[in-house]
């Protein structure tokens, strides 16, 4: 049983990482995009890289939206198969 929640906890940590990892690299290379322009520039106005970084990785959520959720859907379902069995000593 311990074994089984073991991995059930390591693959959900795993998904958060995945499921995170593109919205939060979109964002961070928008807004390292920004830094550079507004280095370029001699533009000093926080609320533009702001709006990149949002824009940035709203984008790329929408975009991998679909399959975030179908990676949710199949660990839930994975998860309520063997639930029944975390419960057992």
């Amino acid at each position: 049983m311990t074994t089984l929640l073991i991995s059930v906890l390591r693959e959900a940590l795993w998904l958060l990482v995945l499921a995170a990892a593109p919205p939060l690299l979109a964002a961070a290379l928008a807004g390292a995009l920004a830094d550079l322009l507004q280095g370029q520039f001699a533009l000093r106005e926080p609320t533009t890289a702001a709006l990149l970084r949002l824009a940035g990785g709203l984008v790329v959520l929408v975009l991998c939206g679909p399959w975030i959720g179908q990676q949710l859907v199949r660990f839930f379902w994975s998860l309520l198969q063997i639930m029944p069995h975390l419960g057992r000593w």
